[in-house]
């Protein structure tokens, strides 16, 4: 039985525990180097999930830290978290681990290409997002709105009778459009 590359010596334990869970699923001696960087990443990044759980079971731990100008800046471990993260996402798709997009790809679905249009947001809906637009066009009118539009259409009816009188008396001088008559 063929035994495979040998293990980096500068890897720590959990970094070795990492390449030889991940050994199998690439080829090694082509993509060594970056195997290696990725379980050192790897390791590193559960170094820093370990030091932030230590420090929230203690109660101790805060998002928001004070900096050298004592201004709050975000914890440093929350920025080296989330930089590690995104370097080892980009690894792993570098060596062909990336399993969302296995996954996407095995369904057929394809990335989002129709963003939404202004003013909506979230995932796009099953009718599309042409569909959506339209539907979300009616909305119910503001009471100012309704009483506008009831004096509109009372002044329009008293006008049309000719009735002067009613149309003044009704409004207290008010204008068709709901402002009132400046003097």
């Amino acid at each position: 039985m063929k035994e495979g590359p040998k293990i980096p010596p500068d890897l720590d334990a959990t970094a070795k525990r990492k390449w030889r869970e991940l050994a199998d699923s690439v080829d090694p001696e082509v993509d060594r180097e970056l195997l290696a960087n990725f379980c050192r990443q790897h390791s590193t990044l559960m170094a820093i999930r370990a030091e932030k759980a230590k420090l929230i079971k203690a109660g101790t731990f805060s998002t928001m830290v004070p900096g050298r100008d004592k201004a709050l800046q975000l914890n440093p471990l929350l920025t080296a978290e989330s930089r590690l993260v995104s370097s080892l996402n980009r690894q792993l798709r570098g060596l062909g681990l990336s399993p969302a997009r296995e996954e996407q790809d095995r369904r057929g679905k394809k990335p989002r290409a129709n963003p939404p249009p202004p003013g909506m947001s979230g995932p796009e809906p099953k009718w599309g997002w042409t569909i959506e637009a339209e539907l979300c066009k009616h909305r119910e009118p503001s009471p100012d709105e309704v009483e506008v539009d009831r004096r509109r259409k009372a002044n329009e009816k008293l006008l049309a009778a000719n009735d002067w009188r009613a149309y003044e008396q009704n409004f207290d001088g008010g204008e068709p459009d709901g402002r009132t008559k400046r003097s």
